[in-house]
């Protein structure tokens, strides 16, 4: 075979590539050309959602900015204060109160209308001077609808100024129902600065202009270069004030001016490079590559293609077929000198057996003759034609057609066996032979291929041996004679001493049985002598027997060999032991001859490869090796010297797959010291190599893990060590504002004092309806103030650390009378049943801090009260653990009231929290209760709970430990206490 090509590159694929360029030029060109279209449409788009955002970002700043003057309008307005001006006309508090508000919330004006539209009090900047619409016009606007608020701009000489209006109503008439008693006006001026303010949230330029002229303005704007906006400020009478416009640079139509000055330049240099690099790609990339696999397949070397195997493209996928092409190749050259060698070997195999000097016929179950070697032409004196037109029964003498179904069945049934018979030649000589019969199966036919030897030599000296046992008086070997009819006539004196009282229990004696069933089987096959054995009187003796057909007997030679068969039972069971052992071994065992053949394996080797053993034993051991698991060839060499050592070898399955294992060899040698071969133990390690495979993977994945942890473990620390600085800041600030609240206590709280003194003495004289009214808002608005004060500062000690516990004698039972007494008008108002159990175990006297109990106790039970509407309130004392000095106390407090959800029970015991929003607006409260609960139970050793089923009701409980007896030291006074 040619190891080149005659093969020429194309000489128009230079042309080809050209017209590719020129065709991707065009196709860029479009491509870009398309695009400017669509930015175009797009620029046109986003013009239009610029001017609509910009809009609503107007819109948006108008209203919050016209929203300022309303909410200050309905917040003063709002309030009783306000009222009481209108009343009182005092001009000192509304200077006080009024003229703040220009300063602090930056209004221009504030005007103070009455009910007849008279201004009361007018404030504004220094400076300004207002055209106000007529007030009994804005009074009457107002009576019209209490509730609504008023919007409008009116002229000022600093500019425009919108204007917000809103009811003067009681602080706690919210939906301003009435009575009304005035207007309340707040202006804010749009002079410079707002308007600059606006420009720059705005991002454009803000002007007021005429009406008129704005809109003449806006009309003649005609691209889209420019954002253009409008908005009317209009007057008291609805008609516009004044225009604000707003200009500002359009950023699409920027944009687009870009593009078209850039588009033009940008397509000339994008369509240069794309060219050039599409070239530069189409060189390297397919011209190389290209002129690298034509050379290499015109040249026939695969050597050629260089690195291009290993690139992951087209054409190294293209240079791996180049290359598996050329291994291809290569192992078909090899197969094809292979077969010939093959072929060359059955040459011999065939001229070896036509030169054999035994004779080799293979015949079919019809009895033709279909193959017979040189040596059976020689022998029979027939040429080879002639004997492939004759049937066996015309050659083998005497013959019975009879016998052949006999001889097939047991051809099929034994698979081989050896007979005896005379061939006759072609010139009438019989000839005896000893014929060796095999049965073959090949291609779903059946075959006799039968070796057949001259065994004339082998008679002639039995003859010899026949004529000298003619003497068989003294011949040491038991010789017999038996009629046909198993009649004896005669025995030597050994056999009389082998086989005594033989005469007189034939032809029952198992000796003469045997002999007269082969002398059957002899007439059969036509035969004169055979050999046989028999067991006598367990001895073991191999007869051989002679027919005399002139004499009408048979002569039989014993011969006794029952120590041989023994010893060949001793080796038989040996064999058997081994096999057995070999069979079940969970080893696979691989013998192998000199040249490396197969010669037996075991199950479980041919298990491990998935053969069967008939299928693997003729072949060469590296047959079933992989090409990369074999090993070297030194390492073979070295195997026939001596015991090596365990390898792992990699082995493919016979379907496809690869099973790694571990080989532990012995060299086989002879007598003379000559190498015959080597026995492997073999071990299936897959599992083994895979558990070490996937070891590896994870032992890299855990070293990958461990690195991404320890950079987590950096980052975690830093957060940690930020997280701990931060906590302390936060510690110190909580703890420095609890200190604070706890010194400042008394002078939180003595003015409350004063106040809730000073009113209820103020409500124990003479008052007007509104005076007491006044009073009564203020008294009971103070009691709230000072509850909720307290509670923050009982909160902030015990945040603080300041709060120590007494240790007083006190009675629970006491204790629980004394909550009842306080919630008894409460609760008698709403008829709720107060119910108390304290359980015999309680002691009546212990000691502890009977106020911290007494402010539990107090709380849980105030809270039952406000929250119940009807049943009862229990509370239930039953004792705990106790020690020797100590005592744990349970108090229950059970209600009958709405219950708490599951969700609302996660909020309760924290600081400033309710169940819902809903709870607080109801009953008020500020949500501390539960909390200084929770901290005063945990500093008395026990703890709080609850227990809640909605629309069932609920248990509050909590455990304090009390002493059964005083301690020998007293605590010191608390701190701040008497605040």
């Amino acid at each position: 075979m040619s190891s080149q090509l005659d093969f020429k590159p194309s000489r128009t694929m230079g042309r080809r590539l050209a017209l590719l360029l020129l065709l991707l030029a065009v196709t860029f060109g479009g491509l870009v050309f398309s695009w400017m279209s669509r930015e175009s449409r797009h620029v046109r788009a986003a013009h239009f959602r610029e001017r609509e955002s910009k809009g609503l970002l107007l819109d948006s700043l108008l209203e919050a900015h016209g929203t300022k003057a309303r909410t200050l309008a309905r917040d003063y307005g709002n309030w009783d204060e306000t009222v009481k001006f209108l009343r009182s006309n005092d001009r000192q508090w509304a200077e006080d109160n009024i003229d703040p508000v220009i300063k602090t919330f930056e209004v221009a004006a504030v005007w103070v209308l009455d009910m007849e539209g008279r201004i009361r009090y007018h404030t504004a900047r220094s400076g300004g001077t207002y055209r106000l619409p007529p007030g009994r016009e804005v009074a009457s606007a107002i009576q019209k609808d209490p509730g609504s608020t008023l919007h409008f701009f009116i002229p000022s000489s600093d500019g425009p100024v919108e204007v917000g209006g809103a009811s003067i109503v009681h602080s706690k008439d919210t939906a301003r129902k009435g009575p009304f008693y005035g207007v309340l006006l707040m202006g804010v001026c749009w002079d410079r600065p707002m308007l600059s303010q606006l420009e720059k949230m705005l991002g454009a330029k803000a002007i007021l202009e005429d009406p008129v002229a704005a809109r003449q303005a806006d009309a003649a704007i005609s691209n889209s270069s420019e954002v253009h906006l409008l908005r009317d400020l209009h007057g008291w009478d609805g008609r516009p004030l004044t225009t604000l416009t707003v200009r500002s640079p359009g950023v699409a139509a920027t944009t687009w001016s870009e593009i078209r000055a850039k588009g033009a330049a940008a397509l000339i240099v994008a369509a240069t490079v794309v060219v050039g690099l599409f070239s530069w790609v189409l060189i390297s990339w397919v011209s190389i590559p290209l002129s690298r696999l034509t050379r290499s397949l015109a040249e026939g070397d695969p050597a050629l293609l260089g690195d291009l195997v290993t690139e992951d493209t087209e054409f190294g996928e293209l240079a791996r077929l180049t290359e598996t092409f050329f291994f291809q190749r290569d192992s078909l050259l090899r197969e094809i000198q292979e077969r010939k060698r093959v072929e060359e070997d059955l040459r011999l195999t065939q001229f070896t057996v036509d030169h054999s000097a035994d004779m080799v016929i293979w015949v079919d179950p019809a009895r033709r003759i279909l193959y017979a070697n040189e040596a059976t032409s020689r022998t029979l004196g027939y040429t080879q034609e002639e004997l492939l037109s004759l049937r066996s029964a015309e050659i083998i003498t005497p013959w019975d057609d009879s016998r052949t179904a006999l001889l097939w069945e047991r051809l099929r049934r034994e698979k081989s066996f050896r007979i005896e018979g005379l061939l006759r030649a072609k010139d009438g000589r019989q000839i005896p032979v000893e014929v060796y019969c095999n049965h073959v199966d090949f291609n779903g036919r059946e075959f006799d291929c039968a070796f057949v030897r001259d065994i004339s030599e082998r008679k002639r000296a039995e003859e010899q041996r026949n004529w000298l046992a003619s003497f068989p008086e003294q011949s040491p070997v038991p010789i017999l004679e038996l009629s046909r009819d198993g009649v004896l006539t005669y025995q030597n004196p050994a056999a009389q001493e082998a086989f005594p009282g033989i005469e007189k229990q034939t032809p029952e004696h198992p000796l003469v049985k045997a002999v007269l069933r082969e002398h059957e089987d002899m007439h059969v096959r036509g035969a004169d002598t055979a050999t046989l054995e028999a067991k006598v009187d367990g001895r073991t003796f191999a007869v051989s027997l002679t027919h005399l057909p002139e004499m009408g007997r048979i002569r039989a030679y014993c011969l006794d060999i029952t120590s041989h068969k023994n010893i060949e039972q001793e080796l038989r069971e040996s064999e058997e032991r081994y096999r057995r052992i070999v069979e079940t071994a969970e080893e696979g065992i691989w013998v192998v001859d000199a040249s490396d053949i197969t010669t037996f394996v075991n199950n479980k080797m041919a298990a491990i490869l998935g053969f069967k053993p008939s299928e693997m034993i003729g072949h060469p051991i590296w047959e079933f090796m992989d090409e990369q698991g074999a090993p070297p060839s030194e390492d073979q060499e070295s195997g026939r010297e001596g015991f090596r050592d365990h390898h792992d070898y990699r082995f493919r399955r016979k379907d496809g797959s690869e099973v790694w294992t571990l080989i532990a060899t012995n060299p086989i040698f002879g007598r003379n010291g000559e190498y015959l071969g080597a026995l492997a133990m073999v071990t299936d390690i897959t599992e083994r190599k895979n558990a070490e495979r996937e070891l590896q993977e994870y032992t890299k994945r855990l070293e990958k893990a461990h690195q991404r942890l320890e950079k987590q473990a950096q980052l975690l620390q830093k957060q940690a060590d930020d997280l701990a600085r931060a906590r302390d800041a936060a510690l110190e600030a909580a703890k420095a504002k609890s200190e604070f609240l706890a010194v400042m206590s008394h002078e939180i709280r003595t003015p409350m004092n004063g106040i809730i003194g000073m009113s209820g003495l103020l409500l124990e004289t003479d008052l007007q309806p509104d005076q007491r009214d006044f009073a009564e808002t203020v008294h009971s608005c103070a009691v709230r103030l000072l509850g909720i004060i307290n509670d923050v500062l009982d909160l902030s000690r015990l945040e603080s650390g300041r709060t120590e516990l007494e240790e007083l004698e006190l009675d629970v039972r006491r204790v629980v009378e004394d909550c009842f007494e306080v919630v008894s008008v409460q609760a008698s108002q709403k008829g709720l049943e107060l119910r108390s159990l304290v359980h015999e175990g309680v002691p009546r006297s212990l000691w502890g801090d009977e106020g911290k109990l007494r402010q539990i106790l107090l709380n849980l039970v105030g809270n039952a009260v406000k929250f119940t509407e009807q049943g009862f309130i229990e509370v239930t004392v039953s004792p705990g653990s106790a020690g020797d000095e100590e005592m744990l106390l349970r108090f229950e407090v059970r209600d009958t009231g709405p219950g708490i959800p599951p969700e609302g029970i996660k909020k309760l015991f924290q600081s400033f929290s309710q169940v819902n929003a809903s709870t607080k607006r109801k009953y008020g409260g500020t949500g501390l209760g539960l909390a200084i609960s929770r901290k005063l139970a945990e500093m008395m050793g026990g703890e709080i709970g609850v227990e809640s089923e909605v629309g069932r009701g609920s248990t509050f409980w909590f455990t304090v430990k009390l002493r059964t007896a005083p301690s020998k030291e007293q605590p010191a006074e608390t701190v701040g206490e008497a605040a």
